[in-house]
């Protein structure tokens, strides 16, 4: 006995048993292997299947059909007759009057489905896909509907922070005017000719400096801040002021190097009293800067 093919046979019988043990639950079980062969030399295979797939086997020689001509019989003799023994056990499928006793099943997977049948299941696929990607699109415009109306509100809440910054910088701006033009009219009740004071200040700046903040208290003390890119031009501004006859006692208090982004400058502070006032010392009012 070839071990390898006997051990395909009989792998080969074990899943049909299991195939018509699970399809066919309410058959009769099976007992019974019958191998049918005209070799004389396998008829060693009952037993070695026997004791491999724990059943009855038996080895049969197939017979032949009486009537079969000489010629025919002798073709199915052994050994060329084993040729045609798969085609006889296939034709034995559709063999009509077959006795009720002899087990067979068929061995189709699939049932015979109508073509109206295959149809409508295809529409109905179709169908539910279309649902699915409208269902699919709809989310996807409400998802971008919600982000964009949320990306609007945002925009809202912005432009109203922005706003309401803007109003506070602009009543901020004339809260600083109005209290600019308050010193002024101060300034002006007490007889200091501002406006041409300020032209003074302006003649006496040098070209290379630049002031950033003037003051001038109620007693006269003129006060500049500025900044310059080099000592010529605050000495320059020092010594204009002083010259001026509107100015006494013009002194420079302090000046140092600061960084305006690349560029260094020397910011400086210039103190100056008004011609015909008194100094700080005798003076009780509070000081304005404008």
């Amino acid at each position: 006995i070839n071990n390898a093919a006997a051990g395909n046979l009989a792998t080969e019988l074990q899943r049909s048993l299991d195939y018509y043990r699970r399809e066919f639950p309410q058959a009769t079980t099976v007992s019974r292997i019958i191998v049918s062969t005209n070799d004389p030399e396998a008829s060693a295979i009952a037993g070695w299947l026997k004791e491999a797939l724990r059943i009855d086997v038996t080895v049969a020689e197939p017979p032949i059909s009486i009537g079969t001509g000489r010629a025919i019989a002798s073709q199915l003799e052994a050994p060329g007759g084993l040729r045609f023994l798969a085609a006889s056990g296939l034709a034995m499928q559709g063999l009509p009057g077959l006795p009720s006793s002899v087990p067979s099943f068929d061995l189709t997977v699939r049932d015979f489905v109508d073509a109206n049948v295959i149809a409508a299941r295809r529409k109905f696929t179709f169908s539910l896909a279309a649902s699915l990607a409208l269902m699919l699109i709809g989310v996807v415009i409400a998802l971008t509907m919600s982000r964009n109306a949320n990306a609007l509100e945002h925009q809202v809440v912005t432009r109203r922070t922005e706003l309401g910054g803007k109003e506070l910088e602009n009543q901020q701006r004339i809260n600083a005017l109005e209290v600019q033009q308050n010193q002024l009219r101060a300034l002006r009740l007490e007889g200091f000719p501002f406006p041409r004071l300020m032209d003074a200040v302006a003649t006496a700046i040098d070209q290379e400096a630049g002031l950033t903040e003037v003051g001038l208290d109620r007693s006269g003390r003129l006060m500049l801040t500025g900044e310059a890119s080099n000592e010529k031009a605050i000495i320059k501004t020092r010594e204009a002021l002083n010259m001026c006859p509107y100015f006494v006692n013009t002194s420079l208090d302090s000046f140092e190097w600061v960084n305006s982004g690349a560029t260094r400058l020397l910011r400086f502070q210039i103190s100056s009293q008004l011609a015909g006032t008194r100094g700080p010392a005798a003076v009780n009012g509070s000081g304005q800067s404008f």
